[in-house]
């Protein structure tokens, strides 16, 4: 946790007070230690906006292996 956080405006005019973390992010593209908003209850783990640095979709680094798993009910 950086110590610094950040009003987020949700697409239904909610307002959220999230904080923020520095996260070390591991992906076939983006491969970088990044400023993150944690904010409760997302539907998913992660968003990512523009990474400085990252690969383009043509040429992911096949060396990194992400773990990803679906569960439907």
């Amino acid at each position: 946790m950086t110590g610094e956080s950040c009003v987020l405006t949700r697409i239904d005019s909610t307002a959220l007070l999230a904080e923020k973390a520095g996260v070390n992010l591991r992906t076939p593209y983006p491969c970088a230690e990044v400023k993150a908003l944690c904010i409760p209850d997302a539907i998913c783990d992660a968003i990512v906006e523009n990474v400085k640095g990252s690969r383009g979709p043509e040429d992911p680094d096949t060396t990194v292996i992400v773990g990803t798993v679906t569960s439907r009910v």
